[in-house]
């Protein structure tokens, strides 16, 4: 008589895919990655809701605004339910392109999101937990995408253009900041009214804690154009929250560029400063180089290429001969339309002259007018249509 059958032992719980979704999350934990946090749990409506967005149009020129309000936190929050998507494919591009420039090194892209970290003052930080909270990601993710801010301008010359009058080169005497940002994706219009500091108006990224141009309550202005360069450094500032700091100074321009000479700067930019009495002000900066900017004329022209000898330098390891070339004939033309201009030089001559260097309809063009409290906006190619003028004291009237 045969024995009688055992039974068979039960399935064991660990079995292999379970092992290794068990394994993935070990490793995403030691490698600092977390669900996002749950959604503040004091958020009341305003806070828990997304930022109001409007689109701006006349005359076949269009631009979007996203309006934020309240604390940090909040404000933060607002950003990251609004464009929740466009952010999550920022974060994504951004650890992609981290992991190459790393080699595939996860933790030195985690690195370089913690340094920045430690550099931001609790209040920006706190708006970027909010922004990760309301995105759906980790704050790290939201501090990677900020670090690497500069790397989503246009990689080829001629990324940016600037042109800075005021004084004698204008009819009136009143200072205009405008300069072509070429970003791989359209930009938008960031209104921030924060609870504790001044409001602003600037020209954001999906993601972005600071901007490339804006107004701060309508009583200054400023320009950010990053340029390329060898001399960077993980441990400073990127030039879009640069800008943000230096706008929400509220300051004389020359004294906000004395204040950003003291801040660490991460990589390549030239920023432009500008306020309601024609005053302006200029500086230049490598991640250990920096200069004040010498006018002209009252006139300050830029193509992608730093100003001052020892700058210059650090661009030459990176860029092309003909990259090289192109930029100065490009600075060449626009330096030449600007002296034949001095005295003339308003809205209407300084957007020729910036239409004029060729770059393609992708490109921002801005034009900053702070004794007029207005700002132009639209495409920069030559054969591009009109500008928008927005009012940012009308914008937030609009946004209330």
């Amino acid at each position: 008589m045969s024995e009688p059958s055992q039974p068979s032992a039960p399935a064991s719980p660990l079995r292999p895919w379970r092992i290794a979704l068990y394994l993935l999350l070990v490793g995403l934990a030691a490698a600092g990655f977390a669900l996002p946090a749950s959604l503040p749990s004091g958020a009341g409506a305003a806070a828990g809701a997304p930022a109001v967005e409007m689109r701006f149009e006349a005359d076949g020129a269009g631009a979007r605004v996203i309006s934020l309000s309240g604390s940090a936190e909040e404000m933060g929050l607002q950003q990251g339910l609004r464009l929740r998507e466009e952010i999550r494919a920022g974060v994504s591009a951004a650890w992609r392109q981290c992991a190459a420039a790393q080699h595939d090194s996860w933790r030195g892209c985690r690195a370089r999101a913690e340094a920045l970290g430690r550099l931001l003052s609790p209040t920006m930080r706190a708006e970027a937990r909010g922004m990760a909270q309301g995105a759906g990601v980790h704050e790290r993710d939201i501090l990677l995408l900020n670090s690497l801010a500069a790397e989503f301008v246009g990689d080829a010359l001629p990324p940016t253009a600037g042109l800075v009058v005021w004084g004698a080169a204008t009819p009136d005497g009143d200072a205009l900041l405008g300069g072509v940002i070429s970003l791989r994706d359209a930009p938008f219009w960031m209104a921030r009214r924060p609870a504790d500091a001044p409001a602003t108006l600037v020209l954001a990224w999906p993601g972005w804690l600071g901007g490339l141009a804006g107004f701060v309550d309508g009583a200054g202005a400023a320009l950010a154009l990053p340029l390329p360069t060898a001399d960077q450094q993980t441990a400073g500032l990127p030039t879009p929250i640069i800008l943000r700091l230096a706008l929400e100074l509220n300051a004389p321009p020359a004294d906000t560029v004395s204040a950003i000479m003291g801040w660490p700067h991460a990589a390549g930019a030239q920023l432009f400063f500008a306020d309601a009495q024609g005053n302006a002000a200029s500086i230049e900066f490598t991640a250990h180089q920096q200069r004040r900017l010498a006018a002209e004329l009252d006139t300050l022209t830029s193509a992608g290429l730093f100003s001052s000898a020892d700058l210059a330098l650090t661009q030459t390891p990176i860029l092309s001969p003909a990259a090289l070339s192109g930029a100065q004939a490009r600075w060449d033309k626009i330096e030449n339309l600007a002296r034949a201009n001095v005295g003339w030089l308003g809205v209407e001559k300084s957007t020729e002259a910036l239409r004029g260097l060729g770059q393609g309809t992708e490109a921002t063009l801005v034009i900053l007018a702070p004794a007029q409290g207005q700002l132009w906006t639209g495409t920069a190619g030559p054969e591009a249509g009109r500008l928008l003028v927005l009012r940012p004291d009308e914008v937030f009237a609009a946004l209330e």
